[in-house]
């Protein structure tokens, strides 16, 4: 609590929480996942429906310190919006009609604007402020944003606030040191006492900017990537306006689980009906939104993770990679690589969403090829990279994940499918570039999918028939069924037999050089499993079923290795 001494007609408040951030930022209002209306008085007096949903809009296009912007998508990230022009682009308006709504704007105190003095490089230029009276997306308002606001904002904020704010200013900007500040006894609030929330206070994932009001300290800098806009587009595009079931990784495997920055948070991207309890299978998936891929740095010769200068070297080629994609609806930046994402549009079966999915990691040759599956869990924005219990990470520091790129785009299959028909030759040629900077396929040297099988291997000829899908080695009766039951049928095969491999339940894996048994392949509900025990095999943890066995072997699609499944097993569509 707050609490004053009355001594000599000077108020002092002590016993007081430190609302000051290290930006000398002063915590007034909460983090939000939306824009949201602290107080509507303001916009109560909008009196055209037009005019407020132009102002909601601008609500969403504000920086860190309620600076209206646009997004730049040659920067890649939100720009200061300096002219009339920049709001005519932005509203989608004509010249009269903008100039007619910012002046009721800033008549009603919803914007202001600043003007920023010439100097002897660059001509004068105009900044726009969105009242943070009526929103922000902050928790904290800068001294600058204060000042500029000064008479509505101390028309809300309790007493102690406006005496630790104006302090502040006067130390800051007016050369006085600080002190107490008289008040009349009679204008104290009733709610000085009051302790602000503390879901007000939550951390906030995100590193905000002061801009200076003071022309002295103006610095002429573009707006960072807005982290709010990316949050929006995860949650509409991503969790679909859902909460987002989220799982972490236990003694028991994979297990349902609330948000923590202190531990590794995983996300459904395609989901069940329902909210299960560990990791759900690929049968329970019945929401396809997106497809998806990871990128990774993957590891160095003794199998541990690079370190930070090292990764941050591969992500800059692995960039050149992603700017050659068609546009991505998120790019996660994790602390190895990145996650990219497609928003699905109107995918409603799994074999639509496999064959856009497999297209996918077959043009981006420097992908994961594990990561496919549409029961796939992936790390969650803005949650933390952790793994610091693995031998593979000793020494690595805990990284915040955050958004590289965020962009209000889906795709149906057909269209996806065609833009990376499109982009193929040329992200080819960004991931050629990666391989030969850094040395071979990417899935190479972190272990996950060799472009080679184990030379072990080379000696089995079923697994050379597979590798080139031939079937010299097959000899079984001919069945007649239809597609969707011979997928569920082959699945249910045994892999061991499939793969000729004496002991299926131990022995060499034949996707990486071997030297002791940690492969096993196991049976479950939903079919065979071959899954490798080594922590740098791409097997390892979430088992792959034939149809990756045969992709991953002979570097194909599903619907070839569907096809040469159907040939091989000699099954007749029917």
């Amino acid at each position: 609590m707050i609490a004053k001494r009355i001594d000599n007609g000077i108020v002092e408040f002590v016993n007081k929480k430190n609302y000051w951030t290290n930006k000398k930022k002063y915590k007034v209002f909460g983090r939000r996942s939306a824009p949201q209306i602290f107080d509507s008085s303001i916009v109560d007096r909008i009196e055209k429906k037009a005019d407020l949903g132009n102002l909601l809009i601008l609500l969403v296009y504000i920086d860190n310190d309620n600076m209206i912007c646009r997004y730049d998508k040659h920067e890649e990230k939100l720009m200061g919006i300096h002219d009339l022009q920049g709001f005519c682009d932005l509203l989608k308006m004509k010249e009269r009609a903008t100039r007619d709504f910012l002046k009721k704007m800033m008549e009603l105190g919803v914007i202001k604007k600043i003007t920023i003095a010439a100097t002897a490089t660059e001509k004068s230029y105009d900044k726009f402020y969105i009242n943070p009276v009526i929103t922000m997306r902050e928790r904290a308002v800068s001294l600058p944003l204060y000042k500029l606001f000064q008479e509505s904002l101390d028309a809300v904020l309790p007493d102690a606030a406006i005496h630790d704010l104006q302090e502040a200013w006067q130390a800051e900007f007016e050369g006085r040191p600080l002190q107490q500040r008289k008040i009349d006894v009679g204008v104290l609030a009733d709610d000085d006492d009051k302790e602000i929330p503390d879901d007000f206070l939550s951390q906030l994932q995100m590193d905000p900017e002061v801009v200076e009001v003071d022309n002295a300290r103006e610095q002429a800098r573009a707006a960072e990537f807005n982290p709010f806009l990316a949050a929006a587009i995860v949650n509409e595009y991503l969790y679909r306006g859902q909460q987002p079931q989220l799982y972490a990784m236990t003694d028991g495997g994979m297990v349902k689980t609330g948000y923590s920055a202190d531990k590794d948070i995983y996300f459904t991207v395609n989901t069940p009906a329902s909210y299960l309890g560990k990791k759900p299978k690929n049968s329970d998936v019945v929401n396809f939104n997106a497809w998806f891929c990871d990128i990774d740095a993957g590891k160095d010769s003794d199998n541990h993770y690079f370190d930070t200068a090292e990764v941050e070297k591969r992500k800059e080629l692995m960039k050149a990679v992603i700017n050659q994609l068609p546009t991505p609806t998120y790019v996660n930046t994790t602390r190895n690589g990145y996650h990219i994402y497609f928003a699905a549009d109107g995918v409603d079966s799994e074999d639509e969403w496999r064959r856009v999915e497999n297209k996918l990691i077959e043009v981006i040759s420097i992908a994961d090829k594990a990561v496919k599956d549409p029961a796939r869990l992936m790390r969650m924005p803005g949650s933390y990279w952790h793994k610091n219990d693995k031998s593979a990470a000793t020494g690595c520091e805990s990284y915040h994940c955050h958004p590289l790129l965020a962009n209000r785009v889906k795709y149906t299959a057909a269209e996806l499918l065609a833009e990376l028909d499109k982009v193929a030759d040329n992200v080819k040629k960004a991931c050629d570039n990666y391989q030969q900077v850094f040395g071979g396929n990417i899935n190479e040297g972190n272990g996950k999918v060799a472009a080679k099988v184990n030379v072990a291997a080379d000696n089995n000829a079923r697994i050379n028939d597979i590798r080139s899908l031939t079937v010299t080695t097959f000899d079984i009766p001919a069945t007649t069924t239809t597609v969707d039951n011979a997928k569920n049928w082959l699945r249910q095969q045994s892999l061991g037999e499939f793969l000729q491999i004496a002991n299926p339940s131990s022995f060499n894996c034949i996707f990486h050089i071997d030297e002791h048994p940690s492969a096993t392949i196991y049976h479950n509900e939903s079919g065979e499993r071959y899954v490798c025990a080594a922590a740098s095999c791409g097997v390892s943890g979430h088992g792959w079923d034939i149809f990756d066995c045969v992709m991953a072997l002979a570097n194909c699609d599903f619907v070839t290795a569907m096809q040469y499944l159907m040939k091989a097993f000699n099954i007749k569509e029917g």
